[in-house]
């Protein structure tokens, strides 16, 4: 390995002094624009020729080992991969049910008599190792339905609308139609305040 990276070291530095001495021999202006082409083509010719010989041919053993690191052993390494598969499962799981609950969100809010929804899910892994949601709860600050405009009193505050037992169910029929849920996997309920 020495030997090679001696013979490169001196395959450059004569290549460089020939250039200098091709330089100094000719002294018109324009020719040495073009020596010093030439010159500085063959010096990175010099430079490569060792990386191309080695991507010609294909590296042994020896030279994979030579250029690997010394490890002590595999175990902290394959550790090391557990513990960030794990992160990254787990990472992936929470992006999956933020997402979720977002779109969960979204399809509820649209529904008739819903002022504001918040939705949190619940994944679980099933037999083969695959996520699933396993329930989903639903907070629902019940809205104004369709009605007729009614008289304005001041003075008076209106009192919160009862969350009613037809928006419960739209809202379970809707998730559970869209996500395949069942009813008892969908638990709605109403916000205080």
């Amino acid at each position: 390995m020495i030997d090679l990276v001696v013979s490169w070291v001196m395959g450059i530095v004569f290549a460089t002094l020939f250039a200098s001495f091709l330089e100094l021999l000719l002294p018109s202006s324009s020719m040495q624009k073009f020596v010093r082409v030439i010159m500085g083509l063959l010096i990175m010719l010099a430079i490569l020729n060792p990386v191309i010989g080695f991507l010609e041919r294909a590296p042994s053993n020896s030279d994979v080992t030579a250029l690997a690191p010394r490890l002590s052993g595999t175990a902290p390494v394959e550790e090391a991969a557990k513990a960030a598969t794990g992160k990254r499962d787990q990472l992936i799981k929470d992006v999956y049910r933020r997402d979720l609950s977002k779109q969960m969100q979204s399809l509820v809010m649209g529904i008739e008599g819903v002022a504001q929804a918040n939705v949190e899910v619940e994944l679980s892994a099933d037999q083969g190792g695959l996520t699933k949601i396993s329930q989903v709860t639903v907070n629902v600050r019940p809205g104004a339905t369709k009605k007729a405009v009614r008289k304005v009193v001041i003075g008076v505050a209106p009192s919160a609308p009862d969350l009613q037992q037809e928006t419960v169910i739209t809202i379970q029929r809707r998730l559970g139609e869209l996500y395949q849920l069942q009813a008892r996997q969908i638990i709605v309920k109403s916000m205080q305040g």
